[in-house]
């Protein structure tokens, strides 16, 4: 069994569920606010995904990434996002076997994407006490706005 699905039953940093996906926190984010979407079950490939789970995908992709903006743009400033998925294992893919989806949240004059992948995106970074206060805010942020929104589960 891989990590995300031991996150899954655990349900520790999941934020929300729908049938087909779950929306989570990502244990090692490259920013403030990272969360991530992933299906239940282990899928390698985005051809492997069926027809009713692609569907489900970008209604989950859309509601996971209008939860980041609404939850963080007051008390961060984040406006955008990035949204990426690691396909094998040339691609840094960390978890080859479970494709997940990464949505992270950008500030203006943040640096480009490929910056936020080495963490020098905010510059909070290197001060690692700052780092984990907007961490913690930014979870207890998005959390908070899933229960305003009522989808802490689609199910």
């Amino acid at each position: 069994m891989c990590s995300l699905c031991k996150e899954y039953i655990s349900k520790e940093n999941v934020i929300y569920e729908s049938h087909f996906w779950f929306v989570m926190f990502n244990r090692f984010p490259y920013l403030p606010g990272h969360i991530m979407l992933v299906p239940k079950r282990p899928i390698p490939n985005l051809e492997d995904i069926t027809v009713e789970e692609r569907v489900e995908m970008i209604n989950e992709l859309i509601d996971a990434q209008t939860l980041l903006i609404n939850a963080l743009q007051n008390k961060f400033g984040v406006t955008s996002s990035n949204i990426g998925i690691n396909l094998g294992p040339n691609s840094g893919a960390s978890i080859p076997t479970h494709l997940h989806i990464h949505l992270v949240p950008r500030r203006p004059n943040d640096s480009n994407f490929m910056h936020t992948c080495t963490f020098s995106g905010f510059g909070e970074r290197h001060d690692p006490i700052m780092y984990d206060k907007m961490y913690s805010n930014a979870r207890m942020w998005i959390i908070e706005e899933a229960s305003k929104r009522k989808i802490k589960e689609k199910l």
